[in-house]
């Protein structure tokens, strides 16, 4: 599974900043046996990861070489790709970046790297979810799927992207 994490926005929020918001230390973490500062951004990937993410591909703008430098070509067990965005255009031309790495087959995951959430077993419990779905029938009523339904992720969920990923089986 393919983790995208757009990172190209300038941020203008909350500069000046020397350093991308991404990359914004947000609590700390233990790092073999060391605690140190912990990335916004990591929290994100861990989640992905945890939610069954073997790649993740960070979308970012040519000045943010920083992220390339924290990250490098891995985190944990995941293989850390990026894809340059020349101009902050927007989420969707940002997923579009991202797509030439995506076979037809592979399932991709969606994360925004400066919002912590939880609990942090979310995307696993989605992934078990839909894998229900894929097994019992998709055949939702208005606004959700039965898979969402029963998940307390369901007050989450748009219900058009809980449904086009149960309809992927």
């Amino acid at each position: 599974m393919w983790g995208i994490i757009p990172a190209a926005g300038r941020g203008s929020r909350i500069q000046p900043l020397a350093f991308s918001k991404e990359l914004l230390p947000v609590g700390s973490c233990i790092d073999n046996g060391v605690e140190r500062p912990c990335a916004v951004s990591e929290y994100l990937v861990e989640r992905m990861i945890l939610g069954g993410a073997s790649k993740i591909c960070f979308v970012i703008s040519p000045g943010k070489s920083d992220i390339l430098g924290y990250y490098g070509s891995g985190y944990g067990e995941a293989a850390i790709t990026y894809v340059v965005q020349p101009r902050a255009t927007g989420l969707c031309d940002a997923f579009f970046r991202a797509a030439p790495l995506i076979a037809a087959n592979e399932l991709v995951t969606v994360g925004l790297p400066d919002t912590v959430w939880f609990p942090a077993s979310a995307l696993t419990t989605l992934q078990a979810s839909c894998k229900l779905c894929a097994t019992a029938g998709c055949d939702g009523d208005e606004g959700q799927t039965p898979c969402v339904r029963s998940s307390p992720l369901r007050r989450w969920l748009p219900w058009s992207l809980a449904r086009r990923r149960c309809m992927q089986r």
